[in-house]
């Protein structure tokens, strides 16, 4: 079986999707994983939500067309470039 996006939200537990600030929704997020905002990875096509939660740490790829494999891959390579000169 495949893992689907509603697993990695943990049946929806993970799930921050409202109006509202992204900031908030990542503020979120760091509380419910524990985990830290360099260890996040964000896609979304509104240039505004990337500007404001790229300082937080969280790596942020702009998706102007969608979640494509160009951007899928990009977000990656980023990502871990990101952690190698961490």
């Amino acid at each position: 079986a495949s893992t689907t996006m509603w697993d990695v939200a943990e049946g929806g537990h993970l799930v921050e999707i409202y109006k509202g600030s992204k900031t908030t929704h990542f503020r979120a997020l760091r509380d419910k994983t524990g985990l830290p905002y360099e260890s996040m990875l964000f896609f979304d096509d509104d240039p505004m939500n990337i500007r404001d939660v790229t300082p937080l740490g969280v790596t942020c790829i702009l998706t102007p067309d969608g979640v494509t494999r160009d951007a899928w891959d990009k977000g990656l390579r980023e990502f871990a470039a990101k952690k190698a000169g961490a």
